[in-house]
């Protein structure tokens, strides 16, 4: 099967290297996969030239072959997932923070019999669970969504039918009494005077934060004070306990200043928005539940 969709992905997308980012995998697995099917029907299928791939006269009747196999593959998995009433979320730690809660709770009133598998887990694993069909639904940030070739835009979700659930935005989060949490307001030059408590460079809002950065022509990597965590509740307990300072969220700041564990500041000239989507995989094709995950995620959002 993923030999298949590697091999269809590479046709249409015309290259293999565009096959292996759509699907979030290495080039050379990709390349593999590609290599394995032509092994299998024992004939080259694709002219490899400079530019990428196209099917020579063996390849266009295979392809024709494989695209029917997977839809019908596709049309059952869809059928299976349907008939056992249950459903694949993955959603970026931000998402999770802002809406897990709140939208199991509506999901579970509407669907009492709905069997919900969620993880939340890091911009890739959304991407790539989606795209394969893995997961049926991604909440995620738009990191996921956009397109080009700037950092983090490789593998997105473009072709998945996706909503845009709320807007976001940035803020810099310090511990109660730290020597910033009485401002009103930060420069990057008061932030860089202190221990930056940074996301691996895969995370959406990491990419996000970048990106703006990037703008300001300040380079995360140069930072001296800087310390990378695992995951986001690592980055919150470590700025909580006095360990650093972090730029995140600004929803999910707000939420931990009403906790009182943080401060929020808001950054000067940093007042970019970052918004935030739900997206459903191409082969999951229950309309009434796409409608009540859309409207239920909208409610919250608004509340």
């Amino acid at each position: 099967m993923e030999e298949l969709v590697t091999f269809k992905e590479a046709v249409d997308t015309g290259s293999i290297m565009n096959a292996s980012k759509k699907l979030g995998i290495q080039f050379s697995t990709a390349n593999y996969h590609v290599g394995k099917v032509e092994e299998y029907f024992g004939t080259p299928l694709l002219d490899r030239t400079a530019n990428g791939v196209k099917l020579n006269e063996d390849g266009v009747r295979i392809y024709q072959t494989v695209d029917n196999i997977l839809g019908l593959l596709e049309e059952a998995k869809a059928e299976i997932t349907e008939s056992r009433n249950y459903i694949r979320i993955k959603m970026g730690e931000i998402p999770s923070i802002l809406f897990l809660k709140d939208f199991l709770k509506k999901l579970q009133d509407v669907h009492p019999d709905l069997t919900i598998e969620v993880k939340s887990t890091s911009y890739n694993e959304c991407v790539k669970g989606v795209n394969t069909g893995d997961v049926d639904v991604a909440i995620v940030g738009e990191a996921c969504m956009n397109a080009g070739n700037g950092e983090g835009n490789d593998r997105n979700m473009l072709n998945h039918e996706a909503t845009e659930i709320c807007t976001d935005g940035f803020t810099l989060i310090t511990p109660t009494g730290h020597p910033l949490s009485g401002r009103d307001k930060v420069t990057m030059s008061d932030i860089s005077r202190y221990t930056m408590i940074c996301l691996p460079s895969d995370y959406g809002v990491e990419m996000s934060i970048r990106k703006e950065l990037k703008k300001q022509l300040v380079n995360v990597e140069r930072k001296t004070k800087r310390i990378v965590v695992e995951n986001l509740n690592q980055q919150i307990h470590m700025v909580a306990s006095g360990i650093g300072i972090a730029i995140t969220s600004k929803l999910v700041g707000a939420q931990l200043e009403k906790m009182g564990q943080v401060r929020t500041i808001p950054i000067e000239s940093m007042n970019a928005e970052r918004k935030l989507f739900v997206a459903f995989s191409r082969y999951f094709r229950d309309n009434d539940l796409k409608s009540d995950i859309i409207s239920s995620l909208l409610e919250i959002a608004g509340d």
